[in-house]
């Protein structure tokens, strides 16, 4: 039985129960090397980039970050932050949260929502998956190898917690992870899920008008699900053999999952083991994730889990807010739905995102 959350009565409770804010939020880049050999799905970078939030002194400036490619004006508001502020002098154990972005995205997307979980006393380590985001060119593998990606958040996990300047800081026993759309699946297969990517496979090669099966342009990539799987079978036997396995992280004590896809890649079983809180978010005008077969389907397999759906939000509403460039060149992921208040909508998830993690991420006592 899982519980379905009212979004009304949720939200007004959320606003009662979240903390006031009582840092400023700041921003810095990590690079970690993982210490065993990885598949780096035929990515230009041997190594993992990431974004920390943290919490700083309320008198530390913050700036808007923004995301931009080169050639163009920024294209999307990335939050307030400061950029290589100290943390916070009163900062002593803080709960962490590990973020994993969706398909082709980047850590920034995260900036309507980390920068404000760093104000409230969070940590928030993002990651670039490699082969799989939008600073370097798509490859077969980093579209196709999705466990990979449980290992970058776990190898990400591994550098934080060795890093000497923000590790001791990170209270190891409270550690939760969130993730969007193909990132809802990275941190259920951190939360235990086991992911069937032959059964999905099968799906789009049967049903490869849908849209689950045809996002996002991929440009000289493969387009479809055969000759993906025929360039991923070359080069990486390895990595497929184990794509069934659990790539389960015990130390992840909660997750919260925005948009999660593919839902053709689970069923019943998949989440056998999973036992650690569970949220799942979706918006009824989802056509890339249809919450019927993604995040409904997942929270009445999952014992206990909770589901908010958000009336007419789509799947690109969970991105960051897009600049006046952004409008004119991205469009489709900047355009919502009649009615539909971006701002508005990441207020109101943020606001369920602290909620969560402060009922499942609580100190002992």
């Amino acid at each position: 039985m899982h519980l379905r959350v009212s979004i009304v009565f949720a939200l007004g409770l959320i606003v009662s129960v979240a903390t006031a804010q009582a840092f400023h939020a700041g921003l810095t880049d990590l690079t970690i090397h993982p210490t065993e050999a990885r598949n780096w799905r035929g990515s230009q970078q041997t190594f993992l980039h990431c974004l920390l939030w943290y919490p700083t002194d309320v008198t530390a400036p913050q700036v808007e970050q923004s995301f931009t490619v080169a050639g163009f004006s920024p294209l999307f508001r990335a939050g307030l932050a400061g950029k290589d502020m100290p943390l916070a002098a009163s900062a002593g154990k803080l709960p962490l949260v590990v973020l994993s972005h969706g398909l082709g995205g980047t850590a920034d997307q995260f900036g309507w929502l980390a920068p404000e979980l760093a104000r409230h006393g969070y940590m928030v380590l993002a990651v670039d998956h490699p082969g799989n985001n939008a600073l370097e060119p798509y490859t077969p593998e980093g579209l196709l190898l999705w466990w990979e990606r449980a290992l970058d958040i776990s190898d990400a996990l591994d550098g934080v917690l060795a890093d000497q300047s923000y590790g001791p800081h990170v209270d190891a026993g409270r550690i939760g992870a969130l993730g969007y759309s193909i990132g809802g699946e990275t941190v259920l297969a951190l939360a235990g899920a086991r992911v069937d990517q032959p059964a999905f496979l099968e799906f789009c090669m049967t049903h490869s008008h849908e849209q689950t099966c045809r996002v996002p342009t991929l440009g000289s990539v493969p387009g479809d699900a055969s000759a993906l799987l025929a360039a991923v079978r070359a080069s990486s036997p390895a990595s497929l053999a184990r794509s069934g396995e659990s790539f389960r992280d015990a130390r992840i004590r909660s997750v919260f999952a925005i948009a999660p896809a593919p839902g053709q890649a689970f069923h019943a079983s998949s989440f056998e083991y999973v036992t650690v809180p569970i949220t799942l978010v979706a918006g009824t005008a989802d056509t890339l994730a249809p919450p019927n077969i993604n995040a409904e389907q997942f929270a009445a397999w999952i014992p206990q889990a909770r589901i908010a759906l958000l009336p007419g939000v789509s799947h690109y509403t969970f991105l960051d807010l897009c600049t006046p460039e952004g409008i004119q060149v991205l469009q489709q992921y900047c355009t919502e739905t009649s009615g539909v208040d971006r701002n508005a909508v990441h207020r109101k998830v943020t606001g369920m995102a602290l909620a969560f993690f402060e009922r499942t991420l609580a100190a002992a006592h």
